[in-house]
């Protein structure tokens, strides 16, 4: 009796041991991929709010000058408008905006893409308190970040802060920022994981449930060791283990590989993108007017004038 008892409580430890070990295994493989795919989903939101601060306009911005009087002047109208617009295709963005930074260190609001008649617009040369350590590092070091999850007066967020430099002086004029509620991006990122994870946690609990059986193995009936998944256990755990591991390291890979074709991507449109941006600019600005000073030139325009002039 008291070998039995011996020897149920030298199996209960070793379950218990097993189990620890294995929990701990999917625990820290699990958080390692949860990890990787929220840098995946930091990257994607930097590379995607660098790509919407390239639209700003410097000329119609530089006219701005961070008070109430911008409310009235056509170009700050105009940035609202694209912000407005800007933030209706995004439909997981809860804030696009424009930041500054006074002489005194102080950082105060542009413009936002709230409309006029929201309770939350921000308008301009409010202060933006608290400023954090990382916004304030984006003017200073003109490097664009992903910071959060930071709770201010509007909620939790997590925010991508790109610095807006002018060409000619290099300075940062303003930071544009993009947030999306921290519920939300934790939701994203969990989507993200969620096949690996679960794939994580299967080979565990397959490792865990085989390492128990083979342990037991011995002390079951005579009539199920001579089974035949019995006599074949190592050959079966073995190749229902390779699987899952296999489609695990081919998943990820796949992951990998997806994320690599996206920057790769993006590296390669950012030059055509830009110079369409540019193109847009000249066209809002400069080309109207040619075609005004063209019909201002002739008392009748032609089909035949008109066509090459275009």
């Amino acid at each position: 009796m008291k070998n039995q008892q011996r020897s149920n409580i030298r199996f209960w430890l070793v379950d218990i041991t097993l189990s620890t070990i294995v929990l701990l295994f999917i625990g820290l493989v699990s958080f390692a991929f949860w990890n990787r795919a929220e840098q995946f989903s930091r990257a994607n939101f930097l590379d995607e709010a660098q790509r919407f601060s390239q639209a700003i306009n410097l000329r119609e911005f530089e006219r701005l000058t961070g008070s109430e009087a911008d409310l009235s002047l056509p170009e700050y109208l105009r940035l609202k408008q694209q912000l407005v617009l800007s933030r209706q295709a995004l439909p997981d963005v809860r804030f696009l905006y424009l930041m500054g930074e006074k002489q005194d260190g102080s950082v105060f609001f542009f413009i936002d893409s709230e409309p006029v008649d929201s309770d939350q617009v921000s308008s301009p040369g409010q202060i933006f308190q608290p400023a954090s350590d990382d916004l304030r590092q984006v003017f200073q070091d003109r490097v664009a970040i992903v910071e959060g999850p930071v709770t201010d007066d509007w909620g939790t967020w997590m925010s991508a802060l790109v610095p807006v430099i002018d060409p000619t002086t290099g300075k940062v004029v303003a930071v544009f920022g993009m947030d999306i509620d921290a519920g939300v991006w934790r939701q994203k990122v969990n989507e993200r994981a969620a096949i690996h994870i679960v794939l994580t946690t299967l080979i565990g609990v397959l490792i865990l449930c085989s390492l128990l059986f083979l342990l037991r193995r011995d002390r079951m009936p005579h009539r199920y060791q001579l089974a035949f998944w019995n006599r074949h256990a190592e050959a079966i755990i073995v190749f229902v283990l390779g699987a899952a591991a296999t489609v695990l390291l081919a998943w990820s890979a796949h992951a990998e590989d997806q994320q690599t074709r996206l920057e790769t991507f993006s590296r390669v449109t950012s030059a055509t993108a830009n110079n369409i941006t540019t193109y847009f600019r000249d066209l809002e600005n400069y080309h109207p007017s040619d075609l005004a000073n063209f019909f201002e030139a002739s008392d009748y325009v032609t089909q035949k004038e008109f066509l090459p002039f275009t």
